[in-house]
């Protein structure tokens, strides 16, 4: 589904809840700061939360782009405002401010759904300045944060998002170093580009310039690379005149084609992506017309980092 046509969606479906609910719209920090003062009643908060709830997944969900933060202390303040009332409902005599389960509510939220449980106890300790929301503060973010990745299985929603869109987010030590190589740097630019069909004369004169590589274009613009070496054997064992690349007894290889400027770590996720077994890479010439470069296979790479 192109952009717009997932904008348009998003924006009809949630134009028909604000139709109803009008808070649901925006950021919402209006509606947080009516919880917060406890000016909501019951079954419309109960509403609210469901109605931003459907609103935040069918933005995120459609590819929209916008923030995560602002619905999860939506969503945490609503929760937190429809407990307020019950535990005056067990408890007889002074029960905490309505404020506060709101405020409790919004840290649990947001510390599970983002994973970051001291980032959500900070801000609501940043919110009241007061050191006695710590305890229960912390009690219900660690709650919440284990439930959401222990029992749920869930990762932070910046991971979700950022996995749906097929970007890595891994930090490991190889990842680093792989992102700070170019790609163009490992590269092998010693081959030949030949046709799947040559004489035992080309194949001579090829193999006089030493190539590494033997890059074959077929008869349906395919490629595939073969080590030069065995070029060199079937030279020597076989007597034709005329030999097909693609089909003589040697070790050939699947291509992909990669972009001058991409990463190490864009060629690792290509080759495992597609199923390949080496990289074409792709530039312009002195003449700027677009070629093949240079060669880069999962060995080369290897070399560059020891795994």
């Amino acid at each position: 589904m192109a952009f717009w046509t997932r904008n348009a969606f998003a924006g009809v479906l949630i134009g028909l809840f604000a139709l109803a609910v009008p808070q649901v719209m925006g950021i919402g920090y209006d509606t947080v700061n009516q919880i917060l003062l406890g000016e909501l009643g019951f079954n419309l908060l109960l509403i609210l939360l469901f109605a931003k709830i459907v609103a935040t997944a069918v933005s995120i969900g459609l590819g929209i782009p916008g923030g995560t933060i602002g619905p999860a202390l939506f969503i945490g303040a609503a929760v937190g405002g429809i407990i307020a009332p019950l535990p005056g409902l067990v408890f007889e005599g002074h029960v905490s401010d309505p404020g506060v389960y709101a405020l409790i509510g919004m840290g649990a939220v947001m510390g599970a759904a983002l994973q970051a449980p001291l980032a959500a106890l900070t801000a609501i300790i940043e919110l009241t300045h007061n050191p006695e929301i710590i305890m229960p503060g912390m009690l219900a973010i660690v709650i919440a944060s284990l439930v959401n990745s222990e029992l749920f299985g869930k990762s932070s929603m910046f991971h979700t998002l950022l996995e749906a869109t097929g970007l890595n987010y891994h930090t490991d030590p190889v990842m680093q170093s792989l992102r700070r190589i170019g790609a163009a740097s490992c590269m092998n630019r010693n081959f030949v580009q030949v046709d799947a069909q040559l004489s035992r004369e080309s194949a001579k004169l090829i193999l006089d310039q030493k190539p590494e590589w033997i890059l074959i274009k077929g008869m349906n613009e395919e490629l595939a690379l073969m080590p030069g070496v065995d070029l060199l054997r079937n030279l020597e064992q076989q007597q034709d005149d005329e030999f097909n690349l693609l089909s003589l007894p040697a070790t050939r290889y699947e291509l992909a084609s990669l972009p001058m400027q991409a990463t190490l770590q864009e060629a690792i996720e290509k080759l495992d992506s597609s199923g390949v077994d080496a990289l074409y890479i792709n530039w312009f010439d002195e003449a700027h017309y677009w070629c093949i470069q240079g060669i880069l296979t999962r060995s080369q790479i290897e070399s560059a980092y020891h795994f």
